[in-house]
């Protein structure tokens, strides 16, 4: 039957395409990830490169694609290139310390990274106590974790009562340099070169299975 085996050879070369797709896009998040922790990275950080394949679900397409995205464009964009942050709008950039909790997550399931300097303040009810560097220009935030916030009077008497626990929170500098750590084009160039092979393998066993 003719057209039995043709519907069966169209069949195998659009599960081919796609298999061959799917196969592309997890070794490009698989790589794009190894990339993140051959830099140094956080886990988490790699685990925001995902990929999705279209069309979704389980249709099939003569040109489907496998799309390659991270959930963190900010950070991977800022070590991808040697960069320069400088403070623009304020005097300082607040680079905080491992000291300094994190946001949690948000609705979307969105890392929020470290709180900022007022989202701490409000999260220990305290003021943070701002010191100056004659050396370099930089500046420190330090967290006084023995009182919250408080009238002046409570305050005095706070201050002969106990001892101040000054934990370091945030360092204030002037600008940032940030070296490139990562490489994800390099990556996507690689999965290009790959592409003819990891193509032509799906469809060589998803034909050959049809034709048995």
């Amino acid at each position: 039957n003719l057209k039995r085996e043709n519907e069966k050879t169209k069949l195998a070369f659009l599960t081919g395409n796609r298999a061959a797709v799917e196969r592309g896009g997890i070794a490009g998040k698989s790589g794009l990830r190894a990339d993140v922790i051959k830099a140094g990275m956080s886990q988490r950080l790699a685990n925001t490169w995902r990929y999705e394949a279209y069309p979704k679900g389980k249709r099939l397409a003569y040109e489907p694609a496998s799309f390659l995205y991270t959930k963190a464009s900010d950070i991977i964009l800022a070590h991808s290139e040697a960069t320069l942050i400088v403070a623009r709008e304020k005097k300082y950039l607040a680079v905080p310390t491992d000291a300094v909790p994190s946001g949690g997550r948000d609705k979307l399931g969105r890392f929020r990274g470290k709180l900022t300097p007022e989202q701490v303040e409000d999260r220990y009810n305290r003021d943070l106590i701002f010191v100056e560097s004659k050396a370099n220009g930089n500046a420190f935030l330090f967290l006084d974790k023995t009182r919250a916030r408080s009238s002046k009077t409570k305050r005095k008497r706070a201050r002969r009562a106990r001892k101040r626990n000054l934990v370091l929170m945030f360092t204030l500098v002037r600008q940032v340099h940030l070296r490139k750590r990562l490489d994800p084009k390099a990556i996507i160039e690689q999965l290009q070169r790959d592409w003819p092979d990891i193509h032509m393998a799906a469809l060589n066993a998803h034909l050959g299975m049809a034709l048995k």
